[in-house]
């Protein structure tokens, strides 16, 4: 197709394992709102090993070596035409999907959906999951919409606002174990950023009007305790839930902070926890200056007290996405928008 991928390899890097990557494009079939995206598979030459061609927009191209110790490829496939706007209030683009599970050999295996009453198939969150094994699995969403909303969030919107909940469960031998929901915490609606205003007030955003307050970016288990490291963006915090009974144990950052950080971090991505009780992260603004950072933290959580292990300033400012997690001494930096 016209619209493959260009790969441009510069270099080569120390660390074995082939690459994945997807990609969309914005201009095949932009009349119709589709954006078609390939995966890719790509060893550390730039050869390309493997590559799927999707209608739809694709997030997250990932291998998974499940707790069986069987080899998945996963990702999130975007369905505008199963989840409208008219039957969900929003729309479908960036935000609905369904997440697709292939074997080894990429052979198809089973699709995965949010598990919710009266609804076969309820619309997944499409940026971060947990997958243990095929029958077992942490996954978010946001479809649900938001009747009762505090006064000031309204700000100076002439009409009232409109917001969606975060939903996460985690669901083992199609059951439900737990499930977490934003509106139990009426305290997370003051913590939402007041300068999100694409999200708040844009009817041409991806969330047509609606404010997508918490916006989960990541998802990672705890490796000392294996409860669940939520990043949520747009209250510039990292929250810890309880995987036995999913209520919160903890808010980092933002202004629910029990830890007391001074320094603080913003509109951040990809909370990644370490056995030593280190979290890092991709502070976006670090908090009001125009350039975005990694940020490595050390947390005592039964003191609730938190240290600044090191910082490392990118120079440029990242407004959306971006990662950053520990490779050795060294950290992996994917820069955002």
């Amino acid at each position: 197709k016209s619209d493959f991928p260009i790969l441009d390899v510069t270099g080569q890097g120390s660390i074995n394992g082939d690459y994945l990557f997807a990609a969309y494009s914005c201009e095949s079939e932009e009349g119709s709102k589709k954006f078609p995206s390939y995966m890719l598979k790509v060893s550390p030459e730039g050869k390309i090993k493997y590559f799927r061609w999707e209608a739809d927009y694709v997030l997250d191209f990932q291998k998974v070596i499940t707790t069986d110790n069987q080899i998945r490829y996963l990702y999130f496939l975007a369905d505008q035409d199963k989840f409208n706007e008219t039957d969900y209030g929003l729309n479908a683009q960036l935000v609905f999907s369904k997440v697709v599970v292939m074997d080894e050999n990429y052979n198809f295996i089973k699709d995965i959906y949010y598990k919710k009453a009266n609804y076969a198939e309820f619309p997944i969150e499409m940026h971060d999951l947990v997958y243990f094994n095929d029958n077992h699995y942490i996954v978010a969403s946001k479809a649900r919409l938001i009747s009762q909303i505090p006064d000031y969030m309204e700000g100076d919107k002439s009409q009232p606002m409109k917001a969606v909940a975060c939903l996460i469960q985690e669901v083992q031998d199609d059951n439900i174990v737990w499930e977490f929901d934003s509106t139990d915490y009426a305290d997370f609606y003051q913590c939402y950023s007041k300068d999100m205003s694409l999200w708040r007030f844009s009817d041409q955003s991806i969330y047509k009007g609606y404010v997508d307050y918490m916006h989960i970016n990541s998802m990672s288990i705890d490796p000392n305790d294996q409860n669940l490291i939520i990043s949520f963006r747009n209250i510039s915090s990292v929250v810890k839930i309880n995987r036995t009974t999913g209520e919160r144990m903890w808010v980092l950052g933002g202004e629910i902070d029990e830890f007391n950080l001074t320094d603080k971090f913003g509109l951040q991505h990809n909370a990644v926890s370490y056995t030593d009780g280190v979290i890092t992260l991709f502070d976006n603004t670090k908090g009001e200056t125009n350039y975005s950072r990694v940020m490595e933290l050390k947390l005592d959580e039964q003191n609730k007290t938190v240290q600044v292990i090191n910082t490392v300033d990118l120079g440029i400012l990242c407004t959306a996405c971006g990662s950053a997690e520990k490779v050795g001494n060294n950290y992996l930096v994917c820069f955002g928008v």
